[in-house]
Order: C-alpha cells, then structure tokens, then sequence
C-alpha cells in the first residue's frame, strides 16, 4: 500500500514538488470526461435527474421517448452540457448546476452502465487529484530525504 501511495505521489504531484501537475492530470480526465458524457448525452443516456421522470410508471401523452417529452414539459430544466458537466463532477464543492440535474442511464445498454461506472471512477479521482493538489501547495506533502 506504502508503495502504491508514494508512486500516486510522484505522478500526480511529484512528492509535492511539482504541484502543477495535478492541474494537467486534472485537464486530462475533464477531457475525457467530456468525451465520455458527450457521447453518452448522444446516445440519450444521459437522463434528467428527475424523481418524476425515473420513475418508471410516467409515461409520457405523446408517442416520443420519456426524455424528449419530459423536457418538453419542463423548458426550464438545466440543459445538458458535457464539459460543465465533467468540470461540475471532476472538481469538488464546484456546482456548475449538471450534476444534481443529470445522471446516466443504467437501464438497457451495457454501454450505460459502463458511463455510471465512469461517472464513480471521474468523481473519485476529482477528489483524490483535488486533494493531493491542495496538499501539495501547502507543503504537507514532501518527499523524505
């Protein structure tokens, strides 16, 4: 475990002497983020986090899918932005207003799961990088010599 933690050290932070290399391992997973929810946003897997629509027994008047309809019944719901929402789920105590109002789908496709299992794997590393980031411009976090 020891050595798992120094070598998370010097990648991310460089034992605290290079601190702004959390800020590249930071743009790194936002990109990919980005990229993973965009995708997910165009394969509908992205779905309003709303109580009202998850629950499976609304169904909408009109023959369009639950998504399209809902949003038509709610113009003023926050609209889906992939890089806000990367940004809003990567970096810690920021609310950029996506995370609370849109989550991936788990039900269907495998491929829906894989963007939850993402999502958990996006926030813990936000919070890990964040953290040994702050760390490290405090100098709690140095290499013994």
């Amino acid at each position: 475990l020891r050595v798992a933690l120094l070598t998370l050290f010097d990648i991310v932070i460089g034992f605290g002497y290079r601190p702004l290399w959390a800020m590249g391992w930071s743009a790194v997973i936002v990109y990919a983020g980005f990229v993973v929810f965009s995708d997910a946003h165009r394969d509908r897997a992205m779905v309003p986090n709303n109580p009202f629509l998850l629950k499976s027994s609304w169904k909408p008047d009109s023959k369009a899918d639950p998504y399209t309809a809902f949003l038509g019944a709610v113009p003023d719901y926050q609209p889906f932005d992939p890089l806000a929402y990367s940004i809003d789920t990567f970096v810690p105590l920021v609310n950029l207003h996506q995370e609370p109002h849109w989550i991936p789908q788990v039900e269907g496709k495998s491929a829906w799961s894989l963007t939850r299992l993402y999502l958990w794997i996006h926030i813990a590393s936000g919070w890990i990088i964040t953290a040994l980031f702050a760390a490290s411009l405090t100098g709690l976090v140095k290499k013994e010599e």
